[in-house]
């Protein structure tokens, strides 16, 4: 269908150089955006989004709904109260009790808290 469109049988639709349609589920958009049914997305080499829940930025970013993000190998926040940084640090509300205890702790969880 003219220079710019070319239908393959009943499933494959090309428009330009940089769009393909391949059934009813996988959209094809220049070098870097995919489209896999109603629930995976990919964005160039660094983002995935699968459903209404998870998303994937680069190799260290994973969020899964709305409460639990996972920053590189060492980094893990579960909801609003659960900190895991490394293999040695837990906090567990920190948002409340550590509020009160005197000296470095308190400073070191303000520095994550504005971070996030």
């Amino acid at each position: 269908i003219g220079p710019s469109v070319l239908v393959i049988g009943p499933s494959v639709l090309v428009v330009g150089p940089s769009v393909l349609v391949v059934g009813p589920s996988v959209l094809v958009v220049g070098p870097s955006v995919l489209v896999i049914g109603p629930s995976v997305l990919v964005v160039g080499p660094s983002v995935l989004v699968i459903g209404p829940s998870v998303l994937v930025v680069g190799p260290s970013v994973l969020v899964v709904g709305p409460s639990v993000l996972v920053i590189g190998p060492s980094v893990l926040v579960v909801g609003p109260s659960v900190l895991v940084v490394g293999p040695s640090v837990l906090v567990v509300g920190f948002r409340n009790h550590l509020r009160h205890k005197p000296g470095n702790a308190w400073f070191k969880v303000s520095v994550v808290q504005m971070l996030f």
